[in-house]
């Protein structure tokens, strides 16, 4: 994996359970939610909607300091990992036989980035947001940080 898709993280020490962030007002992006507490091997990840990081709190390791886009971002061992790279790192948390889509890490990260931004500028046509909100059952209400969505 390209490592200059890597985000320092300060907040987060190695260690620490996963966390992901993703966009809370995103159909396709509460949907893979979903999905991974549903099919999540160990229940090890904890989630955050991306909102609730503040702009200046993570930046890129590049030489144009860019902050964060609008991505799903992974922290994992102290380092955040984003679009192609974080949905890499997030495979190996599933069960089989979803855990067998590890097989395009062979992508260079910059070829995987072209599928995620096609699917992330598509998203909004493909998954039409829901008239009702989503919100967490009690029993993984702790494993949201930061969100409205527990209830």
């Amino acid at each position: 994996m390209n490592t200059g898709e890597q985000i320092p993280i300060l907040q987060r020490e190695s260690g620490q359970k996963p966390l992901l962030y993703f966009d809370g007002d995103c159909s396709l992006c509460n949907k893979s939610v979903q999905f991974i507490l549903a099919h999540e091997k160990n229940e090890e990840i904890l989630f955050a909607p991306l909102s609730s990081i503040k702009s200046n709190d993570l930046t890129f390791q590049n030489t144009n300091n860019t902050t964060i886009a609008d991505s799903i971002i992974f922290l994992e061992n102290g380092i955040a990992y984003q679009k192609f790279d974080a949905v890499m790192r997030l495979i190996k948390y599933l069960k089989f036989p979803y855990t067998l889509f590890a097989v395009f890490k062979i992508l260079p990260s910059s070829i995987g980035n072209i599928f995620y931004h096609y699917i992330a500028k598509n998203r909004s046509r493909w998954f039409k947001n829901s008239t009702t909100c989503w919100v967490v059952n009690n029993q993984n209400a702790a494993r949201f940080l930061n969100t409205s969505l527990v209830a």
